[in-house]
């Protein structure tokens, strides 16, 4: 306690805006930002709040963040729950009274949660204001709207998907920047998490039900992908999830929330975590399979079998027993890395789109990411490429449909393909001696070593203007 005292004490601040400093004052209220002890203070501080709004009479329950709090009620009438909130508001304005705070009307938002094809109107009243309900609203960073269903949440992240392509791409292109495997441990490390927020929640536990979900969400990792690889816009996003071997980003956000619902039940939260344990019963539950009993005194355990779901069930246990947690957690987590690589390589191999890199991976494999290591972007864009068959060559350009642009190559023997231009045109014939005897495009396409003969072959004949002006040595070094 003295210790706390003492940090509270004899405290002083001043503000500077560029070359202007203010006189120092004392600071006799609040606690210092930016210590990692203040937020831990402040819940002592608002923790008889949320008590003192708790009210089972009035269906009430509060829940705070540090100074947000929200207060959650329902009835058989959006009137009588808006009834509740002001009464339930008026235990905190005696709360802030007793303890020299305010609330700031301005900022509270309403929202009634009811059926998609119903519309409510009650407003509340609060200190003499007026607030009309809100169709969603932002709590904590995740937006919800009535019907609790993913669409507020996933409208939101348009704006932050933009941003944050944008920002890839001011460090890579397909000629310069980020190789492809750093670009790579960005998008992984940094950007798909932030997509990732909250689907716990928002993300719907039928996900392949949701019409349009699935094919939204290829296009926006399809985005990120496409800079990443320097593919052309055309190259299956299927096939560049296998050739950088990122999963699909709907089975990583279900993933995510499984982990999430996991997280609750596997850390043993008794009663809070009953929901979270029959979300994950319902996610996971084979059909036809009878539902097991809930009861107080459960705690979750794991059971797998080759080729199910994972299944989190119940089984009873005393006060004085633990679950070791952290086993049953890597238990769990296997089974689910396990089963959704299975189902990324069910859904790859049954794929009509990409059937190129299909060639060379007919499943998924980190071992993709063998002839992308320690290479420039370049590189990499080319290789990319001409694997995928979605090159500047005029068999590709016609297919997509290029305003005066025929398939048949130039020297007018046959359509200019990835093949017919690494063997067989006559017009690079001196430069073909770099690909030392390579016949086939998988031969010459597959390995790391060859590959890097039909980079430098390509690079060598001057054909693509895309990468006319990447210095053929460079390219080729090592990263």
């Amino acid at each position: 306690m003295g210790w706390i005292f003492s940090f509270l004490s004899e405290r002083s601040t001043s503000i500077r805006l560029q070359d202007f400093e203010s006189n120092i004052e004392k600071v006799d209220l609040g606690i210092p930002q930016g210590s990692p002890i203040s937020p831990i203070l402040y819940l002592f501080y608002n923790a008889d709040l949320l008590e003192e709004s708790l009210d089972i009479s009035l269906s009430i329950t509060p829940t705070g963040f540090i100074d947000d709090i929200s207060l959650l009620t329902y009835s058989e009438s959006t009137e009588r729950n808006v009834r509740n909130l002001e009464k339930a508001y008026g235990k905190c304005l005696n709360w802030a009274r007793s303890h020299g705070s305010r609330f700031n009307p301005e900022k509270s938002e309403l929202i009634h949660f009811i059926g998609r094809r119903r519309v409510y109107r009650a407003s509340i009243t609060l200190e003499g204001r007026i607030i009309e309900p809100s169709k969603s609203i932002k709590l904590l960073g995740a937006h919800l709207d009535q019907g609790l269903t993913h669409r507020a949440h996933f409208e939101a992240l348009g704006t932050k998907i933009s941003t944050l392509v944008s920002a890839i791409k001011s460090i890579t292109s397909s000629t310069w920047g980020t190789s492809l495997i750093d670009a790579r441990k960005l998008y992984r490390g940094a950007i798909r998490p932030a997509l990732a927020y909250g689907a716990s929640f928002w993300y719907p536990r039928d996900s392949e039900k949701v019409e349009g979900l699935r094919k939204s969400l290829e296009s926006i990792q399809g985005r990120f992908l496409r800079a990443i690889t320097g593919a052309y816009k055309a190259a299956s996003i299927e096939a560049l999830e296998i050739e950088t071997f990122i999963e699909p980003l709907d089975l990583y956000l279900e993933k995510f929330a499984s982990r999430g619902a996991a997280r609750q039940v596997l850390k043993g939260y008794g009663q809070k975590g009953r929901l979270f344990r029959e979300i994950l019963r319902n996610r996971y539950r084979r059909r036809g399979r009878p539902r097991p009993e809930l009861n107080s005194t459960s705690t979750p355990s794991l059971r797998t079998s080759e080729g199910l779901r994972p299944e989190i069930i119940e089984i009873p246990t005393t006060n004085d027993a633990q679950i070791e947690n952290t086993t049953l957690w890597k238990e769990y987590g296997k089974a689910l890395e396990a089963f959704y690589a299975s189902k990324w390589k069910d859904r790859w191999e049954k794929s009509q789109k990409g059937r190129a890199i299909a060639l060379y991976h007919p499943q998924p494999t980190p071992k993709a990411l063998q002839l992308y290591k320690n290479r420039t972007k370049p590189f990499c864009s080319i290789l990319i490429q001409l694997r995928t068959g979605k090159i500047g060559l005029n068999d590709f350009l016609h297919r997509a449909r290029v305003p005066n642009i025929e398939a048949l190559c130039e020297c007018k023997e046959e359509e200019e393909t990835v093949g017919h231009f690494l063997f067989k045109c006559p017009r690079w014939k001196e430069q073909r001696a770099l690909l030392n005897g390579l016949k086939t495009v998988k031969e010459a396409l597959e390995g790391r070593e060859n590959s890097e003969k039909a980079v430098k072959y390509l690079l060598a004949t001057g054909r693509l203007e895309q990468f006319s002006r990447v210095d053929c040595e460079l390219a080729l070094e090592a990263k």
